[in-house]
């Protein structure tokens, strides 16, 4: 049997070093975007990625899950959540 890992990432930043969008990259949780593409690529290839939605459902109905899973989450609501990891 397979289970589903949920990941959970900060922040992810296309600046080297300290700021974030005018934003200080706080104790550096900001993951550089170039790592981070590298990780979501190994991860593609390996697992099946689903929604927080999908993950409710297997939940639900007891699926059987094939293959490894993986969710991907962000713990806050910073911009680059949306415009750097989209």
């Amino acid at each position: 049997m397979n289970s589903i890992l949920v990941l959970l990432y900060h922040g992810v930043t296309d600046q080297s070093a300290g700021k974030l969008n005018n934003l200080r990259n706080y104790n550096k949780k900001h993951l550089n975007k170039n790592t981070f593409e590298k990780q979501i690529e190994s991860i593609n290839k390996s697992c099946e990625v689903i929604s927080i939605d999908k993950l409710v459902h297997y939940w639900n109905t007891n699926y059987e899950i094939k293959k490894p899973t993986v969710v991907i989450t962000f713990d806050d609501g910073f911009r680059n959540n949306y415009s750097i990891a989209k």
